[in-house]
């Protein structure tokens, strides 16, 4: 559902979404191809899929079998602007962005930066001669640099037929691009979603994709009220993520993806926990990475 006012810049931005596949399929803009095969995990909409905990998820399963993944990314609202980036660790990535950091801090590595993912690719494949495979992040709509399989995730609590495309909703493309998946992943496919509806969607438009279901959750355990707050893609899902825990949340306060706090944040944080009563404040591992401050009683909360 998106703004009315907007409708027709969306069904531009369908035209210029399909006529940008077009002219990458036929060679009319330039692909670039690594030493080592890629990986791309993508979705459709803007932010909010559980992509980043996916990632994590992917390479350490890769990981555990002896393949040696690197992870490639644009660094969203990062400040640094040299291009690549190239990190083994946390150290030195604190200007890299909370996407990076988190996934350096996940023990994720080698990770590189760059706005053209090619440029990180071909550095990690000189400095990391063991690599086997790299892992694109938010890689979907990322058509120049060539891939060898294809991951979009899609969101269940957030069905793509309740949202336009761009700017009137969340879409990045039409649901038709779904037919350039080679596996989709339905996130979030708990039992009260419309996850059935949506699989019958993805088949309409590709007959051929693997599609998995997956479920996300929040590795903590706390006791008493507890205020929580999220500058993340969708922050509900997370909240709901804490009352599958059983969790009491007694309030609870969202801002923009990647927001970056304030000290004016911080103290509206504690007053509205305060009021609320909480004994305990919740956030995500990404949001702290954005915090200036302490705040008296939080709680992190690892997503998996």
């Amino acid at each position: 559902m998106g703004s009315t006012l907007l409708w027709p810049l969306a069904r531009v931005w369908s035209v210029g979404a399909r006529a940008r596949v077009v002219l990458y399929r036929g060679g009319f803009l330039p692909r670039y191809r690594l030493q080592k095969p890629v990986v791309s995990v993508g979705n459709l909409s803007v932010g909010g899929t559980g992509k980043t905990p996916f990632v994590i998820w992917l390479w350490r399963e890769l990981a555990a079998r002896g393949i040696s993944a690197s992870v490639l990314t644009r660094g969203y609202r990062r400040t640094d602007r040299r291009e690549p980036l190239l990190f083994e660790s946390p150290e030195g990535s604190e200007r890299a962005g909370d996407e990076v950091r988190l996934l350096l801090q996940a023990g994720v590595h080698p990770v590189g930066v760059a706005g053209r993912r090619e440029l990180a690719g071909t550095a990690l494949e000189e400095s990391n001669p063991s690599l086997n495979v790299h892992l694109l992040d938010d890689g979907f709509q990322h058509l120049s640099l060539m891939r060898a399989l294809d991951i979009v995730l899609l969101d269940c609590t957030r069905p793509p037929w309740e949202y336009d495309l761009l700017p009137a909703g969340r879409l990045r493309e039409p649901v038709t691009a779904l037919g350039r998946a080679d596996i989709v992943v339905l996130t979030r496919a708990y039992g009260w979603t419309q996850a059935g509806e949506i699989e019958k969607l993805v088949r309409e438009q590709n007959r051929g994709a693997l599609i998995a279901r997956a479920t996300t959750e929040v590795r903590i355990d706390v006791t008493g009220p507890a205020f929580a707050f999220a500058g993340i893609g969708n922050p509900k899902a997370f909240y709901d993520d804490l009352g599958r825990r059983n969790i009491e949340i007694v309030d609870t306060l969202s801002f923009g993806d990647h927001h970056r706090y304030t000290a004016a944040d911080g103290e509206k944080i504690i007053q509205r926990a305060q009021a609320a009563g909480a004994s305990v404040i919740i956030t995500t591992e990404k949001d702290a990475m954005n915090l200036v401050g302490p705040i008296p009683g939080l709680v992190i909360a690892p997503m998996e």
